[in-house]
């Protein structure tokens, strides 16, 4: 009886409704009196669309949505964006060329291995806090966390779970 009662008030009370993220914060170390820097991941979203709108972080005198344009001559520029439209259950990718969180006015270099935490607000979902990997300078995806096993090994294909 009592397990039907408990079955019975799991059933009835509302699941919570996802809401937009960032997965795999990264970012790349930088050189001592860098003046930039760059976060990338992946937004992935929620039960509704969503919009990043605001990015905030410590070390960062200003953060600013970018993205990269091909201009009239052919070559890539980055501009600011004013949001990054997230898609109900669809992913936004942030990488090195394309979207990304830029930090402008660094206060310090972003060191290797280094917890990096970010203020992320979503138009929907409000503030989500992150927190970024900070990989080698030559990075091209996110570092593995400090004792994290990778591909077979921790169970997963390729460096999946």
């Amino acid at each position: 009886m009592k397990t039907a009662i408990l079955l019975a008030a799991c059933l009835s009370a509302p699941l919570a409704a996802s809401e937009a993220v960032l997965e795999g914060a990264w970012a790349r170390a930088t050189a001592p009196g860098a003046q930039a820097g760059a976060v990338f991941g992946t937004l992935r979203g929620g039960d509704g669309d969503d919009r990043l709108v605001r990015a905030a972080c410590a070390v960062a005198d200003v953060v600013e949505l970018h993205t990269h344009l091909r201009g009239e001559d052919g070559v890539m520029r980055m501009r600011p964006v004013e949001a990054m439209a997230v898609p109900a259950g669809g992913t936004v990718l942030l990488k090195p060329g394309a979207e990304h969180i830029m930090l402008i006015g660094l206060k310090r270099a972003l060191a290797a291995g280094e917890r990096l935490p970010l203020q992320l607000t979503f138009a929907r979902a409000g503030q989500v806090e992150v927190v970024a990997l900070v990989g080698e300078a030559t990075a091209s995806a996110a570092p593995a966390p400090a004792g994290a096993a990778s591909g077979a090994a921790a169970g997963g294909c390729c460096g999946h779970r």
